[in-house]
Formats: C-alpha cells, structure tokens, sequence
C-alpha cells in the first residue's frame, strides 16, 4: 500500500467513484511508465493488477487518469484465502477483496466495511467476520481459527481445497510457523502487513484427524 498526500485529495474528491469509496485508475508516472487498473481507497493506492507490491514512490507520479477498468480484477485468485487480524484495515477491504475468501476480524474499524460489502453484493461475498478481541493478542486469534477455516475452504468442503493462506496483521513467529505446519504448510513468505503461507496440493487434499 502506499499513502498519498492531501495534495491528491481534491482531484479524487471531484471523480467519480467507481465503487463505493474507491476509484479505478490508470497511473501515469514522469518517465512515462503507465500503471493501468490501479485501486486508490481511502487515499491511498492499495493494488496494482500484475503486480506484487507499489513498484514506484509517490514523486514519481506525473498525474492519474479515473478509467473503472475493472478487467481482471475480480478474478479469484487460485485457491487462496485471506486472513485479516489488522484491526486498522478499514477501507483497504474494498480493494483487497477479489472474490477470494476472506476472514477479518470485527473491529469498530473493519466491521463498518464488511457490513457495506454484504449489503452491495446480492450473492454469498465469501467475506467472513470473526469477533474482535482487543485483549487477545492477533497471533492467538490467528491460531484458534486455523482449524475452522480449514474445515470451511479445505478438504472437508472443497474438491480445490486452498494452498495459499495470506495472512495480514500477525508476524511470522516460530509459534505460527508450527502451527501452520501441522495443516500442511511448509513455504512462507515474510511481507511487511504480514505473511503468506503455501501448501501442495497433496497437503491441502489431505484429511487431518
């Protein structure tokens, strides 16, 4: 994610949305690299389509151009699903969120969002709240629902069951490591909001006791 300043906020403020509060946009760097499909929320660019991270910092941008080209973006991605302990989140749901399975947790901060997203979709969201303890530290909260969402996206009740567990608002500790592992997840990758965790596909098809 990366933040912008105010000075932003007027053009943003006088767009279009494409959705309810965020726009789609192509970024137009000054050395005339283009960023097609970009998701601006809450003032800040929380994805690019194609790529992993913000691959530019903010004096870099020469203007944006509103598009609400959505292609491609709400494609869901193969066999993941995301775990949200960040009770800050907020608004970066709405870009976060492609269609994959989601679990967040219900804080003043998120809840509003989530409740937003289940009334603008007329279908299943795939967006799960778990209830928000402010005195439980986020990697026991991480770890308690381990088992329930491998009983809800696993072998138990898919014929795909997920391989890649991205998780936001908890560090990869040894702790969370040997927790993981016993669902099977060996490969894990350190991001700065968090982790994301893989599986084979021999692993998330087996049946655990």
């Amino acid at each position: 994610m990366l933040q912008l300043s105010p000075k932003w906020a007027d053009f943003f403020r006088t767009q279009p949305e494409t959705g309810m509060g965020y726009h789609i946009v192509t970024v137009i760097l000054r050395d005339g690299r283009r960023y097609p499909r970009t998701v601006v929320t809450g003032g800040s660019i929380g994805s690019i389509a194609g790529e992993a991270g913000i691959p530019f910092a903010e004096d870099e941008i020469a203007e944006f151009v509103v598009t609400h080209d959505k292609t491609g973006l709400h494609q869901v991605p193969r066999n993941e699903v995301l775990v949200v302990l960040d009770p800050d989140f907020g608004d970066r749901l709405r870009s976060a969120w492609r269609g994959q399975p989601i679990w967040i947790t219900m804080s003043p901060a998120n809840a509003p969002v989530v409740r937003a997203l289940w009334a603008s979709v007329p279908k299943p969201t795939g967006i799960t709240g778990f209830k928000h303890q402010a005195d439980v530290p986020a990697e026991d909260r991480l770890i308690a629902e381990l088992s329930t969402i491998d009983l809800h996206h696993g072998p138990y009740s898919s014929e795909t069951p997920y391989t890649v567990l991205r998780v936001v608002g908890v560090c990869l500790s040894d702790r969370v490591r040997i927790a993981l592992s016993e669902f099977g997840f060996s490969r894990f990758q350190e991001r700065s909001d968090g982790f994301v965790a893989n599986r084979s596909d021999e692993e998330a098809r087996r049946i655990r006791c």
